[in-house]
């Protein structure tokens, strides 16, 4: 599984939740209203990063900047357990990525990461669980099984 098929995954999944048929302008609201964080992407030979896609982030989908879409173009990744190359992915602080996040970086360069690193270790990054705020956060053993089968 490529990061970009993770990360349409598991946007898709947890905005629309688990009603097959909640319209895309539901998802879109639900999208500006929630402050979500995807799990970290962790990969076969242990290397980890975050990538997120919230309305809070550098990021941007098919249907512009921070805004709702089915396809994530851009994202922003953040603090990978190993050093990556700084200016490659538009790092803060070039010196030390590790410590470091970098924006607008399109998800074929976390795709071809992800793949140095032997692809993603699905049931590593699932273990590490969805997060959102506190009031909003569903660990429903359904919303786990749905995540999980969407994601395979």
């Amino acid at each position: 599984m490529l990061a970009s098929e993770f990360i349409n995954t598991m946007v898709f999944g947890m905005l629309n939740g688990l009603e097959p048929r909640t319209y895309i302008s539901e998802m879109e609201k639900k999208y500006n209203a929630t402050f979500f964080f995807l799990p970290n992407i962790v990969c076969k030979d242990g290397f980890s990063i975050s990538v997120q896609v919230h309305n809070g982030n550098y990021c941007a989908s098919e249907n512009g900047v921070r805004t709702f879409g089915l396809d994530w173009k851009l994202v922003e990744w953040g603090f990978p357990s190993q050093p990556i190359d700084g200016e490659k992915y538009h790092a803060e602080d070039k010196d030390n990525t590790t410590d470091s996040v970098g924006g607008y970086v399109s998800v074929k360069l976390i795709d071809e990461l992800c793949d140095e690193h032997g692809g993603i270790d699905l049931q590593a990054t699932l273990q590490g669980g969805v997060d959102e705020e506190p009031q909003k956060k569903d660990t429903t053993p359904a919303v786990e099984a749905w995540i999980i089968g969407a994601c395979l």
